[in-house]
């Protein structure tokens, strides 16, 4: 699928019609013309586009264009350097120039000194969805329409055009939206997604310039939200002065926000809300507790956090192949599943000693991954760190309640590089792709893995990847990727590997077909 629609993103280079007869035949030893015609989906061309040429880098400057009754568009005296190219016209789609999907990044091309290039356009027509939005009765209801384009776990989220209007009788009329498929819903009054589930919808499929029509949306009825009131007290029964309340779904390390409200008997209440199951992280100076609630968001509910002072981590750390040891070196552990009580945002950090060692201290139950800051200093990495012969830069160390101590780590300078070429069946360079890099063995796809990487083509197609540690990996090529899902055990599981490549301490390269 990924293969397809970079082809199908490619043939907006493919068909050139002449090039205009009003560019002139020749053009200066150091600027160059770019000219062409802008289309819709069907052929027609697109009178009255505006169309921008932006370069960079090195930053050669951006020169505009206004096709002609014939769609047709010169730009004169374009600097040598990088360029995209993008347009834009009222009625039909926004598009840059090689995009592969729907708002997606364009592909950067060269302009060299005296060259006289052809790129045609295509504009598709903005598709339309309309009807009706009723409630539970049948009824004409109001409320903010959404309409979310449904993309892939690793594609960065398609631009979500704005809230469509909801007339007095329940009527709203989509426009310009581009062809793909939409899940549809109407957001309930007073909803925030940061606590509350988004509704399930329907989900709308059109085609460029498609009028869909007679569209009949169910408004949910708004989601009951509560309060939870959080009692938290250290080992010894006090109640901290200081105190942070993360609240969490089930299962999920992303913090969600909910209006803490102190009150007088030492509690916190945590309102607004929605029903659901959550897990609540206290943190203060005492240490870290936490609790899971179930909320049917009709009924308060009460919970109680007692807080442990968390354990100590200790290490010493040792630079490969006698190097100097970097200056500044600091660890951190980062959590391998939602079962930690700590996220991205409250992590354990310690700072390496001039004798080597470090100490983590406060870290609460949890499996973890050991990782260096970033930078801790350019070129270095993680070769290996060691407890009990188990390496816990890649498998995790399970936190309880006890000290640990005797973890070797081991710093290289050494990063290796693995460059190459990705090209379709054809040998033309495929430009502004991602190609990913991620672990064949499932056991390696940990939350926040150091085995995964991504970097994105030139224009002559190339890549290069650096640092990863030795292994066997899976190279995935993704449309402007979303590099913090790759986070995500899930969604590395959904990556399709079109070649694999087994990497060492040394540079290598690995070339990639499309075929």
């Amino acid at each position: 699928m990924i293969v397809a629609a970079l082809l199908a993103g490619l043939l907006l280079g493919q068909s050139a019609p002449p090039r205009d007869s009003r560019a002139p035949a020749t053009t200066s030893a150091a600027t160059a013309v770019l000219s062409g015609q802008v289309v819709d989906d069907r052929g027609t061309p697109v009178p009255g586009a505006f169309v921008v040429a932006a370069g960079g880098p090195p930053l050669p400057g951006a020169r505009t264009a206004m096709t002609s009754d014939s769609g047709r568009y010169v730009i004169l005296d374009l600097a040598p350097g990088l360029y995209t190219i993008s347009a834009v016209r009222s009625g039909y789609r926004p598009v840059n120039y090689g995009q592969s999907r729907p708002n997606g990044a364009g592909r950067p091309f060269e302009v060299k000194p005296g060259q006289q290039l052809t790129l045609p356009i295509t504009m598709p027509r903005g598709a339309v969805i309309a009807g009706m939005v009723v409630d539970d009765a049948g009824e004409p209801a109001n409320g903010r329409l959404i309409i979310v384009p449904e993309s892939t776990p690793a594609a960065k989220s398609k631009r979500t055009p704005p809230p469509a209007m909801i007339g007095a009788r329940g009527a709203f009329r989509a426009y310009g939206l581009a062809a793909g498929t939409y899940r549809v819903y109407v957001e309930p009054p007073g909803f925030d997604m940061s606590t509350g589930e988004r509704p399930a919808g329907m989900l709308v499929t059109v085609g460029p310039g498609e009028e869909r029509t007679g569209v009949v949306v169910r408004a949910e009825p708004p989601r009951p939200r509560t309060f939870v009131t959080v009692a938290v007290t250290s080992s010894t029964g006090e109640v901290p002065k200081s105190l942070q309340l993360i609240l969490r779904r089930a299962g999920d390390l992303r913090q969600l926000y909910a209006p803490d409200r102190p009150n007088g008997d030492g509690t916190h209440t945590l309102t607004d809300i929605a029903a659901g199951r959550y897990q609540i992280v206290a943190r203060g100076n005492s240490g870290w507790g936490g609790t899971e609630v179930v909320v049917d968001g009709e009924h308060p509910v009460n919970a109680g956090i007692v807080l442990s002072p968390g354990v100590k981590v200790r290490g010493t750390v040792r630079v490969a192949q006698g190097a100097p040891r970097p200056p500044e070196t600091s660890l951190m552990l980062s959590p391998a599943d939602s079962a930690s009580l700590m996220d991205d945002g409250n992590t354990a950090l310690g700072n390496v000693t001039a004798d080597g060692s470090f100490t983590l201290s406060r870290v609460p139950p949890g499996r973890y991954v050991l990782r260096p800051t970033y930078p801790p200093s350019v070129g270095w990495r993680i070769e290996s760190a060691m407890w009990r012969d188990v390496d816990i830069a890649d498998v995790p160390i399970t936190i309880a309640y006890e000290d640990v101590d005797g973890i070797a780590v081991t710093l290289t300078p050494r990063s290796p590089m693995l460059t190459g070429r990705v090209t379709d069946a054809a040998g033309t360079p495929m430009n502004g792709l991602d190609v990913v890099l991620f672990p064949i063995d499932p056991a390696l796809r940990l939350r926040n893995s150091r085995r995964v990487a991504t970097a994105r083509t030139s224009v002559a197609g190339d890549y290069e990847i650096r640092g990863l540690p030795p292994g066997d990996y899976g190279v995935a090529l993704v449309d402007d990727v979303d590099v913090q899902s790759l986070r995500d055990p899930a969604v590395l599981a959904q990556l399709t590997a079109v070649s694999t490549v087994t990497l060492t301490a040394a540079d290598s390269r690995h070339d990639i077909v499309v075929r």
